[in-house]
């Protein structure tokens, strides 16, 4: 899964640019890609991924049995097709024939459950999804020595039982942390194989050594074509991911073919010939998290609503973005069914609830990190809570990957978090958001009928979907627990022989379909 980390967005440096030495094998000439990646990866391993840069690894290693575009359409990967029973608690998969891994030996249906389980052993406690198949329950506690839920057919078909419906499953199969590794770590230790990964991915593992590039050093990760991948792919023969922990200048990146940039670089890039400026999907949606566990004020949900009405989303976005950022006036990412682009949080009631409560002396704290545009935008809610007397001061930390990944779980204050909608559908990103063990609730908080209402969902039936999920939107408002504040989107520069760039769900790049033109 594309974590926030894990469940937030991390502002990171992804750099591609065409190498300018002449790779020949075969008498042909090698498309070298190279991205920078800032900061530098931690686990290659999908179920312990840990922030952004791990996913962005898992996805040119790994593949999942089911993808997703960043709209959120499901498609084959590994299975090849499935069916869900009429009362919902059983999902037959048909694995593709004749995929292999990158050491050559076949993907069959051990493969999966291993993933599965492994899944279910080391990260139980985080995902609502697993909670629902049977069996897992008494295999996490070691009174089964198999998930029962878990059911083979035969090499090539299996089938999942849940204890209950869950429309979320579908969607928890495509995230990079239940994508396919091979059975006993293709032989290899659990520690061999982080340092030295085997997947179906596009690409393979091909090493690690260090490189020199202005007068820096970089450790760089080698991947190369994987020329049995199942499915139809680009042109790269061969990526080099340059690990950075610390960014780099324009100058540096100007050598590459594809980077991020933020939004006051703009001026600075457009001066380049051969660039061009283009958005990622505006699906990432950041918002202002109230600890309701950890600060008493916060208890009284008139004080939360106040705090949510006072935002001028529009005024904050205008005020510190620059064609990067659109109000957020809802939950549901934009990308994903449910979102309604004319709904509005009406401002008004901040001053009508003004005049029922009196915060006089209320204090919080907004925990945020200092190096991105998130400390103006804390800056930004504290001085529009100051107009309703709540006094709000502003803490920072330089680290983003400890606030993003510790930081936040932590903190006794209220803080600002960017949430990505890691699965691509409004039921399994909600269920993140609301369910005491989802990744996205960090502060544990009981949303009650919320989760309820969530766990009878409506599946295979748009009209009901729609009306569900602007209830869901209404009873968010009213919890006022997470107050939405902007969507997201990454600013990409591309040079002219980047020919072809496509998105998977999140703003991932699918590097499966990255084409370039020759040099």
């Amino acid at each position: 899964m594309k974590k926030v980390l894990s469940a937030t967005v991390i502002s990171v440096v992804m750099l591609f640019a065409i190498q300018q030495a002449a790779f020949r094998q075969a008498g042909s000439k090698r498309r070298t890609v190279s991205i920078a990646l800032s900061p530098a990866y931690k686990m290659i391993l999908p179920s312990a991924s840990q922030n952004y840069i791990d996913s962005v690894i898992h996805d040119l290693i790994f593949s999942n049995l089911i993808g997703a575009t960043y709209n959120g359409a499901l498609f084959p990967e590994l299975a090849e097709r499935w069916e869900v029973s009429a009362n919902g608690r059983q999902y037959s998969f048909t694995l593709r024939h004749h995929v292999r891994f990158h050491n050559g030996h076949p993907l069959t249906v051990q493969d999966v459950f291993f993933t599965l389980e492994k899944l279910i052993a080391s990260e139980f406690p985080t995902y609502p999804e697993i909670h629902v198949i049977e069996g897992a329950t008494n295999f996490i506690k070691g009174s089964s020595p198999r998930v029962s839920g878990l059911v083979r057919v035969n090499d090539y078909k299996f089938k999942i039982n849940l204890n209950r419906p869950s429309p979320s499953l579908l969607p928890f199969l495509a995230n990079e942390n239940t994508a396919i590794i091979p059975a006993d770590f293709a032989g290899k230790s659990p520690a061999d194989f982080k340092n030295s990964p085997v997947g179906t991915g596009p690409f393979k593992f091909a090493g690690l050594e260090e490189k020199m590039l202005k007068h820096k050093k970089f450790m760089v990760l080698h991947l190369v074509r994987n020329s049995d991948f199942y499915a139809p792919a680009g042109n790269v023969d061969e990526i080099e991911i340059f690990m950075l922990n610390t960014p780099i200048d324009i100058g540096t990146r100007l050598l590459f073919d594809l980077f991020f940039l933020s939004a006051n670089e703009i001026p600075e890039i457009s001066a380049y010939p051969g660039f061009k400026i283009v958005n990622t999907p505006y699906n990432t949606v950041n918002c202002l998290v109230l600890n309701v566990n950890g600060n008493p004020i916060l208890k009284n949900k008139h004080i939360r609503q106040l705090i949510n009405y006072a935002i001028n989303r529009e005024e904050l976005v205008q005020k510190i973005f620059y064609k990067q950022a659109l109000p957020a006036h809802q939950m549901i990412p934009t990308g994903l069914l449910g979102y309604n682009p004319y709904y509005r949080i009406d401002y008004r009631k901040a001053a009508a609830i003004f005049k029922r409560v009196n915060p006089q002396g209320s204090r919080l704290n907004i925990q945020t990190v200092s190096n991105d545009n998130r400390l103006a935008v804390a800056n930004f809610i504290r001085d529009e809570l100051k107009k309703f007397n709540l006094q709000v001061t502003v803490s920072c930390v330089e680290d983003q990957l400890y606030y993003f990944n510790k930081l936040i779980f932590e903190t006794p204050d209220s803080f600002i978090i960017g949430a990505i909608p890691d699965f691509p559908s409004p039921p399994a990103f909600l269920s993140q958001l609301i369910e005491i063990t989802g990744l996205y609730n960090s502060t544990h908080y009981d949303f009650g009928s919320i989760t309820s209402l969530l766990q009878t969902f409506p599946v295979q039936n748009i009209k009901k979907e729609t009306e569900t999920l602007a209830l869901v939107n209404r009873m968010l408002e009213e919890e006022s627990v997470y107050i939405p504040l902007f969507y997201h989107s990454q600013l990409l520069a591309l040079r002219e022989k980047v020919k072809k760039l496509i998105f998977k769900y999140s703003d991932v790049i699918d590097f499966s379909q990255l084409e370039v033109s020759d040099e």
